[in-house]
């Protein structure tokens, strides 16, 4: 059986991120998302198992953001500029799904996500560390960042830094801007 064209696939991970964007997890149909993608009700259940399933691939970055971080990374600028690059593109997608993720914390207790789907979020996490480790194990490398903390630790702060947005936002106080947040690890990771 041949795999259907990955246009649909993206149409409804697109409409769906919109979708769970505009109302609760509970509150969404999968014949809202497929109208809205513009294929059938079946054809959702072509990629995803489930509306679980659904819910969080669209938490998950893209290829798309895997192939721009890894531009970031390994790019010839300094340690400095890649590392507020990586900030733009990481608020960027905080910017995108900070509402899935609030509904994520949110809906946590009530949402039954399988061990695969948990499984595949942990190996996508797991992912996103390593490669945003690279950058942090050449700043140690380089000097730019002090060694107290092993670059995978650096990567996990990275993120969880990216975590509070969505605190922020929850609670209604305003998220720091890029240069905070490029201050706020220069301090953190640099040398004394």
């Amino acid at each position: 059986m041949a795999r259907p064209p990955s246009d649909k696939r993206s149409r409804i991970l697109d409409a769906a991120i919109h979708c769970f964007g505009e109302r609760s997890f509970p509150e969404v149909k999968l014949d809202l998302i497929a109208e809205r993608a513009g294929v059938a009700k079946w054809t959702i259940y072509l990629y995803f198992t489930s509306k679980e399933a659904l819910f969080c691939e669209c938490l998950l970055p893209s290829q798309d953001w895997f192939e721009q971080a890894s531009r970031i990374i390994e790019g010839r600028g300094s340690i400095h500029d890649r590392l507020l690059a990586l900030i733009e593109l990481q608020n960027d997608i905080y910017t995108q799904k900070g509402p899935l993720i609030q509904q994520m914390l949110q809906f946590e207790s009530s949402l039954s996500f399988s061990p695969q789907i948990m499984s595949r979020v942990q190996s996508h996490l797991r992912h996103v560390v390593m490669l945003n480790s690279r950058l942090f194990q050449e700043g140690i490398d380089s000097g730019v960042f002090a060694d107290r903390l092993t670059a995978e630790q650096m990567a996990v702060i990275f993120i969880q830094i990216f975590d509070l947005r969505v605190k922020f936002e929850a609670l209604r106080v305003k998220p720091l801007e890029n240069h905070d947040i490029f201050n706020a690890l220069l301090r953190l990771f640099g040398n004394p």
